[in-house]
């Protein structure tokens, strides 16, 4: 895979081969936190002065958090 700039959301990444339908490729790991604890962390990284976040919506009402708990998907 490849890493590059987005242009919108900052990096994603590209495989360098097709991948089939339904074929696995990584588990996106973190923490599971409720969508107000989520917005909670979010306000509070952007008064530091934070630009990355590394959250993933599960439903309306959970999101994964990935920025302490995460694994090689958030790299």
């Amino acid at each position: 895979h490849r890493q590059w700039l987005t242009g919108r959301q900052g990096h994603g990444v590209r495989c360098e081969r097709d991948l089939r339908r339904g074929e696995f490729v990584m588990e996106y790991c973190g923490e599971v936190v409720s969508a107000r604890t989520c917005m909670e962390r979010l306000r509070r990284s952007r008064e530091l002065g934070e630009h990355n976040f590394y959250i993933l919506t599960l439903t309306a009402n959970e999101c994964v958090d990935a920025a302490y708990k995460g694994n090689l998907v958030r790299d």
